[in-house]
């Protein structure tokens, strides 16, 4: 008689067993999804914000682009030149304009055309060479 009841009590203990493994490993999953979630977002994050600086720094390449073209092509005071590079570039352009003063105001100019938004973001950087400076101006701004 004895051994009848023992089986069956050690067969709910058991049982018992297997349920909170079963919790435990179903509490484990749901932290690491967790965490994972949270990793990715960040690194999602960090992914827009490198893209980000990285049109911004070309927004200023492009600008100094332009003060390298109005010093080579000798642009005339007054006159306003606006060039997409390469040719035909719906993206990236630059505006060049040299003053009446003998300022030379460049704008370099890149468009983000893969955008959730309606308005596609434009990043824009601006160097401006005093009119006194234009010969140092082949010299690097860096």
């Amino acid at each position: 008689m004895g051994e009848s009841v023992c089986p069956f009590f050690w067969g709910q203990v058991r049982s018992r067993r297997r349920g909170g493994a079963l919790i435990l490993a179903l509490l484990v999953t749901a932290l690491l999804l967790v965490l994972g979630v949270a990793f990715l977002s960040f690194l999602e994050r960090d992914y827009r914000l490198a893209g980000c600086q990285e049109r911004s720094e070309q927004a200023w390449f492009l600008a100094r682009a332009g003060v390298e073209y109005a010093l080579a092509t000798g642009q005339a005071p007054g006159e306003s030149v606006w060039r997409e590079v390469p040719e035909g570039s719906s993206t990236h352009a630059f505006e060049v304009q040299v003053q009446l003063d003998g300022t030379l105001v460049s704008r370099g100019v890149v468009r983000q055309t893969l955008s959730w938004s309606e308005r596609p973001p434009v990043f824009e950087r601006t160097v401006v060479v005093p009119s006194g400076l234009l010969e140092e101006a082949h010299e690097p701004f860096f």
